[in-house]
């Protein structure tokens, strides 16, 4: 930011280290800085999205989200998910990400979702098929996401078997 205060890039990833340090107010105005610099950053208003979210404005977060899915030209994903957020409010959206990131073997993306919605026991099948592979799940310590099953004994045991510190 110090190198480049006008580049979109520092701005919308220092909107991502707010989120992640669950400093929404903060995580907002710094992607709207962004996308004053750049209204077509997909990632500028991606970060916006999740800002909203981690605020608990579903509304708004989802109006950045089908944006952010348009401006990458994913103009069916965007209506779905619009339609969804219409039908069955925010937890039917994510049902329609879970279900989307299953599609895809996103395990990751699935166990966010579910963890969410409060479904532990799927988050943990999903965090389960992400260990058994043995791929990095280099967020899983920070991700907001999982923030509601972190209290769980499976999430500590999840840990301890990856041999992070709990």
């Amino acid at each position: 930011m110090e190198l480049d205060p006008t580049s979109v890039a520092p701005n919308w990833t220092l909107a991502q280290v707010y989120w992640m340090a669950r400093e929404s107010d903060s995580a907002v105005e710094q992607a709207n800085k962004a996308i004053e610099l750049d209204p077509n950053s997909e990632m500028a208003v991606e970060s916006l999205g999740l800002a909203y979210e981690q605020k608990g404005d579903y509304k708004n977060a989802m109006a950045q989200w089908v944006r952010a899915l348009e401006l990458r030209g994913r103009h069916a994903r965007a209506e779905e998910l619009r339609k969804a957020f219409e039908k069955s409010g925010y937890n039917g959206v994510l049902r329609k990400i879970a279900t989307g990131c299953e599609a895809r073997a996103d395990y990751e993306c699935v166990a966010g979702a579910y963890a969410m919605l409060g479904d532990k026991d799927a988050a943990f099948a999903a965090l389960e098929k992400v260990f058994a592979r043995r791929t990095q799940m280099l967020m899983i310590k920070a991700d907001p996401d999982l923030d509601n099953i972190r209290s769980d004994p499976r999430y500590t045991d999840l840990l301890r078997r990856m041999g992070l510190p709990q």
